[in-house]
């Protein structure tokens, strides 16, 4: 199959040929186009390709040609190259496996591109071109930014520069985006950089799910140093136990505040078939269940307790879950959700479980919505993972709230935390919105918690569409 791989911020997958043809008997192509900032303030381009070829059936045939031009906006070359690419005679070639890699590296100023590419391989008749448009832009002199994300496959700090080498480092990009079986560790690349303000920064690294963008239990912090302009964060994240499925590589960004400067993430897969079962061992703990709290506890109870978890466990606690009431084994189920309890408190489970039913039941209270779980509304899952909020306000209520008249007024509510234990922050706010006056359903339009949605425009929205009432209200993110 002939393709091509973009990475920017996000993948794209482009088929070469019309109409999205498949010509099998074409090389296949990824390419990887980055964008970070050079010395001079400019904006270095990294363009990477690796060729294989399903043709090559030994060391000499594994050699290609690649012709490349990038285009301005009129048309001009303004950088070419060519040459010929050759497996290294020293290293172990597997044809199932090997890729021959190519970058070009253009310093560039704002505007649109075309990159050209062509390629030929030696014992493949049919050359593989296409045209690939992208734009350029300058990174912010007066505030802080991030560069493109980078998913590796390896890196090692070397002494002799090679095409991957970066801040002493061989950094070499993970070609596929595809995270194997065998692979234990996912590695990642990112530059941060200072704006003019040279203010406290925080930049956040890791793994999240879905276009939600919560994170998962995989993230790493660094901080800026007084008199650090730029900073170079490397991680190896563990990924043993997570289990298949389409993921995020992301990086935020943060002021103090914890407002989310920057964004850049890019999507890959994760195939790993042991995380994709319960482990016989997970489930056959064989706690001593009498008398404990689950020791009586109907099969109906065990799966609501057990799927009301999903807002406080962890990525791998809830595949776990899923397939226990699926399963609706009651033994297994008793033994985990006791499992569970133990590692939150290893003295007192009982306590930590009646603790997290007595919220689950206040949150019902509450926030119930007939036609959905309170733990899936907004309101349900942020108080059950950060608690009751230490102050309320609502439309009537908020002190900062501009004159608007009250028959008018769409319903909402800022939840304040003096402190939270889950993010790290104090003074945390949550601002959720009414969309619909026919259910008890707000959803969470801003907060200032490290990883939730951040809009700090969210007053001026809504007074600019209180007219519309509460239905149809739509606040932009």
């Amino acid at each position: 199959m002939a393709y091509l791989y973009k990475t920017i911020c996000w993948v794209v997958c482009l088929f070469l040929g019309l109409g999205g043809q498949v010509f099998a008997q074409r090389p296949e192509v990824y390419f990887h186009q980055n964008f970070f900032k050079d010395s001079e303030g400019q904006v270095l381009v990294e363009n990477t390709l690796f060729v294989k070829d399903s043709k090559w059936r030994k060391l000499s045939d594994a050699e290609v040609y690649i012709g490349v031009q990038v285009l301005n906006s009129k048309k001009e070359v303004v950088q070419q190259d060519q040459r010929i690419l050759k497996a290294n005679s020293l290293l172990p070639l597997s044809l199932e496996t090997t890729y021959l890699p190519y970058r070009l590296n253009s310093v560039l100023g704002a505007g649109n591109y075309q990159l050209k590419i062509l390629i030929r391989s030696k014992v493949n008749p049919d050359s593989l071109s296409e045209v690939l448009p992208f734009t350029v832009k300058s990174f912010d002199a007066d505030t802080a930014s991030l560069s493109s994300i980078q998913m590796l496959l390896r890196y090692d700090r070397v002494s002799a520069s090679t095409m991957w080498t970066k801040h002493g480092y061989d950094l070499e990009l993970q070609p596929s985006l595809i995270a194997g079986k065998t692979s234990k560790f996912l590695h990642a690349f990112i530059e941060a950089y200072q704006g003019k303000k040279r203010q406290a920064l925080l930049v956040m690294i890791g793994i999240s799910k879905g276009e939600s963008g919560l994170w998962l239990d995989y993230t790493s912090n660094r901080r800026f140093k007084p008199g650090e302009t730029d900073v170079v964060v490397l991680k190896s994240i563990d990924i043993t136990e997570l289990p298949s499925g389409t993921y995020f590589l992301r990086s935020d960004i943060l002021d103090t505040s914890g407002k989310v400067i920057e964004t850049k993430k890019i999507e890959f897969t994760r195939i790993n078939p042991s995380a994709d079962k319960v482990e016989t061992a997970e489930l056959n703990t064989n706690h001593k269940i009498s008398g404990t709290f689950v020791d009586s506890m109907p099969l109906a109870d065990l799966k609501k307790y057990m799927v009301a978890l999903q807002p406080i466990a962890t990525n791998q606690e809830q595949h776990t879950i899923n397939i226990l009431v699926k399963t609706q084994n009651t033994k297994q189920m008793q033994d985990y959700l006791l499992e569970f309890w133990k590692k939150r408190d290893a003295k007192n489970p009982e306590s930590a479980f009646n603790d997290y039913k007595e919220l689950l039941t206040y949150a019902q209270q509450q926030y119930g919505v007939a036609s959905m779980n309170v733990f899936n509304t907004d309101r349900g899952r942020v108080l059950l993972q950060y608690g009751k909020p230490n102050r309320q306000d609502n439309e009537l209520t908020d002190p900062a709230r501009v004159g608007i008249q009250n028959s008018n007024l769409i319903n909402y509510e800022i939840w304040t935390y003096y402190h939270t234990e889950r993010s790290n922050q104090n003074n945390v706010q949550f601002v959720f919105v009414q969309e619909n006056q026919g259910n008890n359903n707000f959803r969470l339009v801003h907060s200032t918690a490290i990883g939730e949605v951040y809009a700090p425009s969210w007053r001026s929205q809504l007074q600019q569409r209180y007219t519309q009432g509460n239905n149809g209200f739509n606040i932009d993110r």
